[in-house]
């Protein structure tokens, strides 16, 4: 709106033989200038906020995220480093969701596609959730050897010290939309 009243200030035709006519189309040009000049914080701080809600809406649509062949998850599985930043809908079937986790992570054995037996998912994944007021309940129903439907960005490896005292490596990701789909 701003905008537009300057442009029209400045697209307007002052009548030059008159020195207060002119010295209004000055005022009003100067006014309509101040005005832009005082929205632009108001206009970026909006346009952050949209820009910030645009991320987030994309974050939890399934259609920026790819499905995969089992090979290629394979490929994946066998380099998640290689792959830090990709996008893909996972499932899998839970298989620690307690205290040790906590409230913004769970471990779950994972592939492409979804499967009808538990032991059919075999790659052990980290699956951690952003800590964000909207995303921190992402695990607050979920319970081992519930089967999971997840959106997720690769984030690399994790190594963890096991309970019979050996360590393991998992492919570590960030869940950004989880499904349960029913339980093994």
């Amino acid at each position: 709106k701003h905008v537009t009243t300057l442009k029209e200030a400045l697209d307007g035709k002052p009548d030059e033989t008159s020195s207060e006519t002119f010295a209004s189309v000055v005022t009003e040009i100067d006014d309509a200038s101040d005005n832009v000049t005082s929205s632009i914080a108001t206009v970026t701080e909006s346009h952050e906020e949209w820009s910030k809600a645009e991320e987030e809406a994309a974050k939890i649509d399934p259609d920026n995220y790819e499905t995969l062949s089992d090979r290629e998850w394979q490929l994946i599985e066998r380099s998640p480093t290689s792959h830090i930043g990709e996008r893909y809908t996972l499932y899998g079937v839970v298989t620690q969701a307690d205290s040790n986790t906590g409230m913004l992570s769970i471990r779950a054995n994972t592939g492409p596609t979804q499967r009808s037996k538990r032991y059919d998912y075999d790659a052990n994944t980290i699956v951690r959730t952003e800590l964000t007021v909207d995303s921190i309940d992402l695990f607050s129903d979920v319970v081992q050897d519930d089967h999971v439907k997840m959106l997720v960005e690769v984030e690399g490896t994790y190594s963890y010290d096991t309970t019979i005292g050996g360590s393991a490596t998992a492919i570590e990701v960030t869940a950004y939309d989880l499904e349960v789909i029913g339980q093994f």
